[in-house]
């Protein structure tokens, strides 16, 4: 007799109900050769998609994510962790933030890209504030937050002092 190990991703309420009815056979679909790693993102799409899941539930997930990411050592951009749970990135984006200011996860997490496009956000949404103020909301340096915003000021064509 061969006996072939299965771990159970999803429907383990399905199978042992299916159990308790005296099925026989059920239908499943086999996943082989998937890491650790592969499982627990499938199953962490699953459970994010679910359809009964409220908003608390989703924000919980969104920080367990990133737990999960920077205890691998991996890192994400916002809108790829939004896109593979199936959330907006605001709310990914302010849970980096809550995450970091409480040095739950690395100010790192983030790529180039992914923290200008925050310093950008931060700016349209608070054009008055300081460098100083947008970097310490965005966790980058201030001097990036002075780039950034000349880069803004050079694509409207407006002169910094009439800001």
């Amino acid at each position: 007799m061969a006996v072939i190990p299965t771990t159970v991703l999803d429907g383990h309420h399905r199978l042992q109900a299916a159990k308790e009815l005296g099925f026989d056979e059920i239908s499943i679909k086999r996943y082989s050769d998937l890491s650790d790693a592969e499982k627990e993102d499938w199953q962490f799409t699953e459970n994010t998609h679910r359809r009964n899941m409220g908003e608390s539930r989703k924000r919980d997930l969104i920080e367990e994510r990133f737990l999960i990411l920077d205890g691998r050592g991996e890192h994400q951009t916002d809108s790829e962790i939004a896109e593979f749970l199936g959330v907006g990135e605001t709310w990914v984006r302010d849970t980096r933030h809550s995450l970091n200011s409480k040095n739950r996860i690395g100010a790192e997490f983030r790529d180039n890209s992914s923290k200008r496009d925050d310093v950008r956000q931060a700016i349209e949404d608070d054009p008055d504030a300081s460098n100083v103020t947008i970097a310490e909301r965005t966790d980058v340096s201030d001097p990036t937050v002075g780039k950034v915003r000349s880069e803004m000021e050079q694509e409207s064509d407006i002169p910094s002092e009439q800001k």
